[in-house]
């Protein structure tokens, strides 16, 4: 598909379907206000083109495969404040290094 913005914001997702991974071409994706506990990896691993990934305020999120986020190149903007994610000093410096804007606020 062509899609390069998908907007799913406030629609009490709590779990993302697995054809997603077929968005090859997104460029924006915003998961923000929803009830997601975790991203499926196959669904990370295709996102590519990714620059912008919004996943705020998804209070009960708890997991997302650190390993394929740090591969995604040219990923600009991460935001994962208001989740339930966790993350070591040393996954925080790895996150830092490779995406230039990136938000943890509790």
């Amino acid at each position: 598909t062509q899609l390069t913005q998908l907007d799913l914001s406030n629609n009490d997702i709590s779990e993302l379907p697995l054809e997603m991974r077929f968005l090859t071409n997104l460029t924006s994706l915003n998961l923000s206000y929803n009830d997601l506990i975790n991203i499926p990896e196959p669904i990370i691993q295709q996102l590519t083109q990714i620059r912008t990934f919004n996943l705020f305020f998804n209070l009960k999120l708890k997991k997302i495969p650190l390993d394929k986020i740090l591969n995604l190149s040219l990923l600009e903007d991460l935001n994962l404040g208001m989740t339930s994610l966790s993350f070591s000093d040393e996954e925080i410096q790895k996150l830092k290094q490779v995406i230039k804007k990136i938000s943890f606020s509790k």
